[in-house]
Order: C-alpha cells, then structure tokens, then sequence
C-alpha cells in the first residue's frame, strides 16, 4: 500500500539541487539572456528577478523543473494538468525533511473597493483635474477614463493594474503635479502599492481570451498604453519604467499568446532609444518581426494624442 504524499512535504528545490534552509536555489532562468543565474527555485514556487519569470503553484513549478512541461503558457491550462498528473508517481522523489514554511507575509489582495472609491473621487469632487489634465492635456474621453477606473486620491492620480481574473494586481500613483510641487525633494512621479511593486503587464484586461494578436503596441507607461488603446490598437506597457520593457518578451511568451507583430512605441529621447534597440535585438534574435513607431514633434504618444495627432500620421521603421 502506498503512503499518500502530503502536498506540503513536497520540495521542488530537491529536483534542482540540494537545499539549505529555507534558501532557493539559483539557476540560469531559459527565458532571458541570463548569465548569473536569476531564477530563484524556492520550496513551492519559482521567480526569475531578472525577467520576472513567475510560476506560482508548487506541483506546475515541478513539472517545469523536471521537464514534464516547458514553462510556457498558463500554469492553469489543459496541458499543465496533464503534466502534474505524469509526474505524480515521482513526488516521493522530492519529498524533504526541513519543516514547511510557515507564518509566511503575504501582502493582501488589491480590494475593488479602493479602487471604486478613488475612481468616484475623481469623479464627483476632482472635475477640476479630470477635465484639466486627464481629458484636456492627455486627451482621454470619460469613456477611456471609467472603463480604466482611473481615479484620484487628492494628491496623487490613480492607475489600477488589472490582472487576467477581473481584479487587480495593483494600484499605481501618479503625482499630480497640478498639487504637488515637483521641485520638492521627497518628490516622486510615480508610486506602487506596498507589497505590490514587481514589474507586471498592464493593462492585461485588454488580453483575456486571446490567443494571437495580429499586432501588439508595446508603450513605456500606463498613460501611453491608455492613449493607445483609446486610438484602436492593443497596448501593453511593463509597470515600473523604461528599464522593465525588455521583459515584455517573456511575459507574453508565459501568457502563451502569438504576436505576428510587435510595434515599439517608447518615448523620443534617449532613454526609449535605448530600450527600443535593446528589445528590438530580443525581437530579432528570437525571428520575431518587430518595427519602431514613429510621431511628430512630441516625446510619448500620451502628449502626441493630447494634442490632437492623429493614428494616421503615426509611421514605422524597422
């Protein structure tokens, strides 16, 4: 008679290596251009703090490690399942003798009703800002603005990230420059949620249910992907500055979606020029077909579209 195997004994850093503690073990992660070794193997998950890679459920995270599946796509698909129960057999492989891990932090979940909230602040006591710089300066209508929930906390605009299950992975704060002084030295442009601030794809609502994308816009911050999406495209940005758009690459490529093209939409300065060349060579070393957009004048497209440009002066280069 075979002993059921406790979950929670499992220690899928003994498929990698031999653990000390509670310490993960470090591995090259396959999904970057990584030569230090980023992807950190802890008890029950995996995280890669270079790209940041992510599989949370203990027995997928396994089944990756041990090759019964290749990491890409969703931790929650058809063929996942498949894989854990393949390797069901072995889990007595990987059972180890440390205790579990307990009275582990775990940073509360993004509550809709601070989201609800600020949004009906914007609403109902910031008009002033609302049609001042969300409609007259960035150029969004109020359906753009209530379909993202933008909102205000009185100081700061706020910026829900969605995630895929119709609620959020955070709220970003924007400084509104309108109220605070930017020449303050505590000054900060832009602000996460505490416990909520690794780099994450907004807005991903804009991705449920889909597959392939005949064209993806990648932007360098959340009011550029808005700007974009308002003028009919889809738009991603990678939360937390220019630094993070190079990892869209492996973000989309976990999310199992086909992107037949990728159009670079980064800030005109130096900054996006080089964030653009960097995640054009990670394009075209993996044969994607990727192109820079291109406007008049201004430096994001938030400012080209506040203005009044037009989709159709937008241009390409390869």
């Amino acid at each position: 008679m075979t002993t059921a195997i406790n979950p929670l004994e499992v220690d899928i850093r003994l498929a990698v290596g031999t653990p000390v503690g509670n310490t993960p073990v470090m591995l090259i992660c396959p999904f970057h251009d990584d030569r230090v070794g980023s992807l950190a193997v802890y008890r029950d998950n995996c995280n890669c703090f270079g790209c940041s890679y992510h599989l949370k459920r203990r027995f997928a995270a396994l089944a990756f490690l041990i090759g019964a599946w290749n990491g890409v796509g969703s931790e929650e698909s058809e063929r996942v399942r498949r894989a854990v129960v393949s390797i069901t057999p072995r889990l007595h492989e990987f059972v180890g003798t440390a205790p579990a891990k307990v009275n582990t932090w775990t940073p509360p979940p993004i509550s809709d009703y601070d989201v609800e909230l600020f949004h009906s602040y914007l609403l109902r006591y910031k008009r002033n800002r609302l049609e001042d710089e969300l409609i007259g300066r960035r150029g969004y209508d109020i359906e753009t603005i209530k379909r993202f929930r933008l909102g205000h906390t009185g100081s700061h605009f706020t910026i829900p990230v969605p995630n895929l299950d119709n609620g959020y992975k955070s709220i970003r704060y924007r400084a509104d420059d309108g109220i605070l002084d930017k020449d303050e030295p505590d000054f900060r442009k832009y602000e996460g949620t505490w416990g909520h601030n690794q780099p994450c794809l907004f807005p991903l609502s804009s991705l449920r249910g889909v597959r392939t994308l005949e064209a993806l816009w990648i932007t360098e911050g959340e009011y550029d992907a808005i700007s974009v999406i308002q003028a009919g495209d889809t738009a991603l940005t990678v939360t937390g500055g220019v630094g993070n758009c190079a990892k869209v690459v492996q973000m989309i490529a976990a999310l199992g979606i086909q992107v037949d093209r990728w159009v670079i939409a980064v800030d005109q300065d130096n900054a996006g020029n080089v964030a653009s060349d960097k995640l054009m060579r990670k394009l075209y070393d993996t044969g994607e077909k990727a192109t820079r957009a291109r406007w008049d004048t201004f430096k994001d497209l938030t400012e080209y579209y506040g203005a009044g440009g037009k989709r159709g002066d937008v241009w390409y280069e390869a």
